[in-house]
């Protein structure tokens, strides 16, 4: 899977770059940001216990992939927003990066579940509309869609692991940024990844088609 995912960003990635007229560079960056982050994989197990690191360097801690993905997917808003001039897209993404580091910070998905995912959502419906109010109705049904799905499988999430959650011992949030750059539990075998591709298939398969399919082949 590891094989298939960094394929499929690439590739993504690649076509993007090849096609930079019919996107842009923020299009691309975010693309990019995909490809890095299914190469310099992180586990999201908030149990640094359980966690697994593909390879012992700081490029595959979860503070490293963070980082990447705060870029990214902060690329990916701007584009809307310039797109369809709607700066409280960037108010919106502001504050569900802010709550994913700050979910880092507290090693505590809760956060993420309770409230990221859930302005992910709202950030979609707003697109969603704007596509609806230009007439876009494939790309409307499309990103209603993607809000829809964000929001039920962030209730499945919130249900599924709000008991281990809530039990994780709590630690200092210096104590979580130090282990927030560690790497242990070294694994390239899927069996030990396989609880991670409820996000994996989504990012790194979804996000790219949406970006490379429905952003410039589906009107």
């Amino acid at each position: 899977m590891f094989f298939i995912f960094r394929i499929h960003t690439l590739l993504s990635c690649l076509y993007v770059f090849i096609n930079i007229q019919k996107y842009n560079y923020y299009l691309f960056l975010y693309c990019l940001s995909l490809f890095w982050r299914s190469v310099f994989i992180a586990d999201w197990n908030t149990n640094i216990t359980e966690r697994f690191s593909y390879a012992d360097n700081i490029l595959f801690s979860k503070f490293s992939d963070r980082v990447i993905a705060t870029i990214g997917e902060i690329s990916l808003i701007f584009h809307y927003t310039l797109k369809f001039n709607k700066p409280e897209l960037m108010f919106l993404i502001s504050a569900a990066e802010t709550v994913a580091w700050f979910s880092l910070l507290k090693f505590d998905s809760w956060y993420q579940y309770s409230i990221e995912y859930n302005l992910w959502s709202f950030i979609y419906f707003i697109i969603s509309i704007d596509y609806f109010n230009i007439n876009c109705f494939k790309k409307f049904l499309i990103y209603f869609s993607i809000s829809t799905l964000i929001y039920m499988t962030n209730i499945v999430e919130l249900y599924k692991y709000r008991k281990r959650l809530l039990k994780k011992k709590k630690e200092s949030l210096k104590i979580n940024f130090i282990n927030s750059l560690k790497t242990n539990n070294i694994s390239k075998s899927w069996k030990d990844w396989a609880d991670n591709l409820n996000w994996m298939l989504p990012i790194f398969v979804g996000g790219s088609l949406t970006v490379v399919f429905v952003e410039n082949l589906i009107y």
